[in-house]
């Protein structure tokens, strides 16, 4: 989930698309890297259908929808969302796909880009150039993750896992890529954190945020049951911090910056959560508060203790006003049904649903 200056939020998902949404239409042209348009007036699901392009095929899982009352009601729509999404300061928007995959026998991230705050888009093919040790893993490189944020100076940088050919070694780092070109080309900038000590085989799924003293700040997960780590960029993303333990377990961190200076953080597995860091730095979380209870019967939050993974721990947390924030997770669409208890079946998948939760943050 994502908020565009505009207060506009988009929300991308690979299940549980309410079908009575009504719609809002999008339109995407096909563009070479160059620009040259190669068709045009398409909607993008139509165009997702579309098998003679191979780095499309993990697209058809993803729908989205768009609110523009802070998430009191969304439109589905056709509008693209990778896994990475970001806003420059002239407004364009851009999105990219997870994977980074070979065409025309060149590395390339495939980009949506709108000028026109999402109404239309532009798909490019876009060069990122990475080190000759990271190593494929299956039909990929890198997995691009979360956020692009622009910095101070105009360049864009986004994070990704990744892992690089070391012999004896098979856990994944967290590394970085920069723009100086609004994103038509991606250059390796360099690891945010390989220490291969770590439990569960490294880190992987990292969200960056840009503080309000300039410092960037990376989290990342390890694996279920195992410790979130952090680091912390002074240098705008140059060099970087040891991993440190956040003090909380889970899984797709997501982070956000609040207007009254709360930094907060979601994440989930078991349940979804919620921690918050006072003075917006990262330093120090606290008031850890669980929005959904795996465990407990399922619903939102209520004590007891029924083991079954009733969500899939994945969540997302944006701004939406003056100290608030709004909160994105997966659950049944039947709270109370204790039969569905797992979204890694196939069809118990069906009954899984997205929900939104307004949180309302207040200093003491």
């Amino acid at each position: 989930m994502y908020r565009l200056d505009n207060g506009d939020l988009f929300l991308k998902a690979y299940c549980g698309l309410d079908g009575s949404l009504p719609e809002e239409q999008y339109r995407v042209i096909y563009a070479e890297p160059e620009g040259k348009t190669v068709s045009s007036d398409e909607m993008l699901r139509e165009e997702l259908a579309r098998k003679d392009d191979p780095t499309i095929s993990n697209e058809v899982m993803n729908w989205s929808a768009r609110s523009h009352d802070n998430g009191q009601t969304w439109l589905r729509c056709g509008a693209p969302m990778g896994d990475t999404l970001g806003e420059l300061r002239d407004g364009t928007l851009i999105t990219f796909l997870t994977w980074v995959k070979k065409r025309d026998n060149q590395k390339v991230i495939k980009t949506y880009r709108s000028v026109d705050q999402g109404k239309t888009w532009t798909i490019h093919y876009c060069p990122i150039h990475m080190p000759a040790s990271v190593k494929k893993d299956g039909d990929y490189w890198v997995y691009l993750f979360r956020k692009a944020i622009e910095l101070d100076d105009g360049s864009i940088l986004v994070s990704a896992y990744t892992n690089f050919d070391q012999p004896g070694v098979k856990r994944r780092r967290i590394i970085v890529f920069r723009s100086t070109d609004k994103g038509m080309n991606f250059d390796y900038y360099g690891t945010v954190a390989c220490n291969y000590n770590v439990e569960a085989g490294g880190f992987t799924e990292p969200v960056l945020q840009k503080l309000a003293n300039g410092d960037i700040l990376c989290v990342m997960r390890t694996a279920s049951g195992f410790p979130s780590y952090q680091c912390r960029s002074t240098t705008m993303g140059a060099t970087w911090s040891e991993p440190e333990q956040t003090g909380f377990t889970g899984v797709d961190p997501d982070l956000c910056l609040l207007s009254n200076g709360v930094l907060a953080c979601s994440y989930g597995r078991p349940g979804s959560w919620v921690a918050f860091s006072a003075d917006g730095t990262g330093r120090l979380w606290t008031h850890r508060t669980c929005i959904w209870d795996t465990f407990g019967g399922g619903g939102f939050y209520k004590k007891g203790f029924y083991k079954a993974e009733r969500n899939c721990g994945y969540t997302s947390i944006c701004a939406i006003g003056p100290g608030k924030a709004l909160m994105a997770l997966s659950a049944p669409l039947q709270v109370e049904d204790q039969g569905i208890i797992t979204p890694w079946d196939p069809e118990q998948l069906k009954n899984f649903f997205i929900w939104t939760v307004p949180i309302d943050v207040k200093l003491a």
